[in-house]
């Protein structure tokens, strides 16, 4: 009797067991050979090379323009801009308050600079920004600047954009999110390939061929 429970018990472990490896290999067969347990995903580069941001930009080029185009607000209210404002480093934390009205749009720019390149996927972007802060930058608190840094796949060398702005970002937002068009001024439409030269200047690309 006790012959035949321990066949019984030897018989059912070999079972689930051959089970076990014919589910395993399922799972293997059925992985996407993308998958980070084939290639592991390297933070530290970009997503894109210079290469396919040339051929990106090509492509743009020999495509044809968009048939229709937003003409955009036909009136636009300015807002007054307030008596001051509050910069916070993204660096240090501090505050610096602006009480010049000419400082608002400078320091909403440097706001709408961050929140495009969180946006901007495929590219490893740095953004630098220098004497917006009177705590990091005590004695020179002159001349703010934006400053862009781009690291493309395979490079270890960052290509250096000075005098970045929201204007030059959301341009690069659109053409990394495919987009035919470019909303200007009071939202009116102008085809994207118009820019091309800026868009290539910007990333530090050589202009696509006619």
């Amino acid at each position: 009797m006790w012959i035949y429970i321990a066949v019984f018990v030897i018989s059912t472990g070999l079972i689930f067991g051959l089970s076990g490896c014919f589910t395993g290999a399922s799972r293997l067969g059925n992985a996407n050979p993308n998958d980070s347990i084939f290639y592991p995903t390297d933070t530290s580069v970009a997503s894109t090379s210079r290469e396919e941001m040339v051929r990106r930009l090509q492509a743009l080029a020999e495509s044809p323009a968009p048939a229709e185009l937003s003409p955009g607000a036909m009136c636009y209210e300015m807002a007054a801009p307030p008596e001051r404002i509050e910069y916070i480093c993204p660096k240090c934390g501090q505050k610096t308050i602006y009480t010049k009205s000419d400082a608002y749009s400078m320091v909403q720019d440097a706001n709408a600079c961050r929140q495009l390149v969180a946006n901007i996927k495929g590219l490893d972007l740095r953004l630098e920004e220098i004497n917006f802060c009177h705590h990091c930058y005590p004695k020179t608190t002159e001349d703010p600047k934006m400053v862009l840094y781009i690291r493309y796949k395979g490079e270890t060398q960052e290509q250096k954009v000075e005098a970045i702005n929201s204007y030059k970002l959301s341009l690069i937002y659109a053409f990394m999110t495919g987009q035919t068009t470019y909303a200007g001024d009071y939202g009116q439409e102008a085809p994207l390939k118009n820019y091309i030269k800026e868009i290539s200047d910007i990333l530090k690309l050589d202009n696509p061929k006619p």
